[in-house]
């Protein structure tokens, strides 16, 4: 019956995630004037369309043109709802993989943390889910009925399609998954009892190196959005760009490269404005995606690195030592990806035709350096590690030590002294 319960919450949190990713993907997510259909990020049946044109595009182009038009405040929020939904699904993405692999860890009976880690990482999916989701509604108005907008200057309905369905469907099922969880697993949760003892190296306390490390991890995260938010990213012929705009490109300010890559290579797919937006939209792409991975494989670890430093076992030592190897691993291939995609050069003096990098390529570079001492610190003391039996025998010992002292106590005590304790 046990062995039901846990695979039926595994295959749930499984469907989970993977309705998660379909709604991402979703090409009818929501309808307008009840003929166009729209993914969460663009329009898929509008005609005239520009490649690679996202609501962002739409509406600082629709915007840019004439402020009044419905159009104008439907893609406006569009755009802010699809975004705002993005970041929380992220988040909710996050917390059912460290949901999935806390529960593979309990079904194969390696230790899982206590159960308030169960609780935390199973509600906190629900949460950014279901705030997501409504956050999402709340912008757009999405409804049942859309009707066809004869006016142009009334903001066009938003009907709900399979994608936005999709969505509120799995925050019933996230909350049948939690519940059903809760149910069958959460009172059998016991606290595992053994732990790790950090051994010196180069006669300093594991302990500290361990704090070293964390320290040098959370420089590394600063270091890791610093390098996705700053604006200072590259500078080429006169204009100023971060990793997904560009200052002064296009008569709209901080217009993103997809959308000056479907302007420019709508007009001519061989010009240099083309080739240019095209390497600098792919290569943020790219580094973006990488980064993506490198922060849930960063919350993997740092997951492995606090429970280390609190001396307990946790999870699989092949995936202790994984973890950190492949957030390593992949936080610098993003890095080269985007140096090699973009033709990005290191050169102060700026000439016609380069990609010269500024601040945001250079704490990409850094948080590898950083990454790299945080990694090597935990995985020398995670090695040098005192083994669980080793760790037993000693605790035994220290028993064994303090049971013979009181008892050695207690046989020298006077009839006073005995009559005292009894009391």
């Amino acid at each position: 019956m046990k062995l039901l319960f846990s695979l039926s919450v595994l295959i749930l949190l499984l469907l989970n995630i993977s309705l998660l990713i379909s709604a991402f993907s979703s090409t009818k997510w929501s309808t307008i004037n009840s003929n166009k259909n729209l993914s969460l990020f663009s329009c898929t049946d509008c005609e005239q369309l520009q490649d690679n044109w996202n609501f962002e595009c739409l509406a600082r182009t629709t915007c840019e043109n004439d402020s009044k038009l419905g159009e104008c405040n439907l893609y406006k929020d569009l755009y802010k709802g699809s975004f705002a939904f993005l970041v929380l699904e992220f988040g909710s993405l996050l917390m059912s993989l460290l949901f999935l692999e806390k529960l593979i860890f309990l079904i194969l009976k390696f230790p899982s943390g206590p159960r308030v880690s169960f609780l935390g990482v199973s509600i906190f999916m629900l949460i950014f889910h279901v705030t997501g989701t409504i956050t999402w509604f709340s912008y757009t108005n999405a409804g049942i009925n859309c009707p066809i907008e004869k006016n142009n200057n009334t903001r066009p309905s938003v009907c709900m399609n399979t994608g936005s369905n999709i969505s509120i469907a799995n925050c019933i099922l996230m909350g049948g998954t939690i519940i059903l969880f809760i149910i069958s697993y959460l009172k059998t949760i016991t606290s595992d009892s053994s732990f790790y003892i950090h051994k010196k190296f180069i006669w300093i306390s594991g302990t500290i190196w361990l704090w070293t490390s964390l320290v040098f991890a959370f420089i590394t995260l600063i270091l890791m959005l610093g390098s996705l938010t700053v604006k200072n990213w590259i500078k080429f012929q006169g204009s100023l760009g971060s990793l997904f705009r560009c200052d002064n490109c296009d008569s709209v300010q901080w217009m993103s490269w997809s959308c000056l890559q479907g302007t420019a290579c709508e007009i001519n797919n061989d010009s240099n404005d083309c080739k240019l937006y095209r390497k600098l939209a792919h290569a943020s792409d790219y580094f973006l995606s990488l980064q993506s991975l490198s922060l849930i494989l960063f919350a993997l670890y740092i997951q492995s690195l606090t429970v280390f430093i609190k001396c307990k076992v946790y999870g699989n030592k092949y995936l202790n030592y994984a973890y950190p190897i492949l957030l390593f691993i992949f936080n610098v291939i993003s890095t080269i990806s985007w140096f090699a995609t973009s033709e990005g050069i290191v050169n102060e003096e700026c000439t016609d035709g380069d990609v010269c990098v500024r601040s945001g390529p250079k704490l990409a570079i850094a948080s590898n350096f950083t990454l790299l001492m945080s990694v090597c610190l935990f995985l020398i003391i995670y090695y040098r590690r005192n083994e669980e039996s080793l760790a037993f025998e000693e605790i035994d010992a220290k028993m064994k030590t303090s049971t013979n002292a009181s008892q050695a106590k207690i046989s020298k005590a006077t009839p006073d002294d005995t009559q005292y304790m009894k009391n």
